[in-house]
């Protein structure tokens, strides 16, 4: 209640900075009192149209308030406004979930194709996309975005991790071996890549690879039984 009393002294001292009204707008969320929260933000969102964070927090007030369809609306605008950022913080899984589970998650993963068109080169969009796809159990398509992204240069760990446990989860080995292979190339005591291709090369009959790598997660997690 007191930070309440402060933010709101702030924005009559300085009443064209979002930052304010949005902190004015966290603090209403954090108490749980979503009206305010999307009255402030929409106050903020008419000073400056352009600034993503309101977006988003504008959508994730609505979508704790369960409106999917504001929620969606908002959180587009964000995509497109340049709060890809934003969006894809450490609650990225939990946004995307939201939409998955009401059944929308096409609806946000067009948005980001849009956004996509706007900014070919941004392979953490392409990334996001086939992540999208693989948290809705649709395999070949999170493929299908995970390869452009590589093909665009994502060497980042986590895509890389993603599209192989795909291709193991499908058994398509001969497109898992060279994804964990790259991920030891960084970190060769990665335990996951030794595991899974130790896993890979016994189901091949190349038993001398599979003690191996075997033996290179023992090393690093000694209580490993299986």
């Amino acid at each position: 209640q007191d930070a309440l009393s402060y933010f709101e002294k702030a924005t009559q001292l300085a009443p064209s900075n979002v930052i304010y009204h949005n902190l004015w707008a966290q603090t209403h969320y954090i108490l749980q009192d979503y009206d305010e929260a999307i009255t402030r933000l929409q106050k903020s969102a008419s000073i400056d149209g352009r600034y993503p964070p309101t977006w988003i927090l504008l959508g994730d007030t609505f979508a704790a308030k369960g409106d999917i369809d504001q929620a969606l609306e908002a959180h587009s605008q964000g995509i497109q406004v340049g709060g890809w950022g934003n969006f894809a913080d450490q609650f990225l899984d939990q946004r995307l979930r939201f939409y998955i589970s009401a059944g929308r998650g096409e609806d946000i993963v067009a948005a980001m194709q849009q956004r996509a068109l706007d900014r070919p080169e941004n392979t953490n969009m392409q990334g996001a996309i086939g992540h999208t796809y693989n948290l809705m159990g649709q395999r070949d398509q999170a493929i299908t975005y995970f390869e452009q992204a590589r093909a665009l240069g994502d060497t980042l760990d986590r895509t890389v991790r993603e599209l192989a446990n795909i291709y193991l989860a499908a058994e398509n080995f001969d497109q898992a071996i060279p994804n964990y292979q790259l991920l030891l190339e960084s970190n060769p005591n990665d335990v996951e890549s030794n595991s899974a291709l130790a896993f890979i090369y016994a189901r091949q009959g190349r038993l001398d690879d599979a003690i191996r790598y075997n033996q290179a997660v023992l090393s690093q997690s000694p209580n490993d039984y299986d």
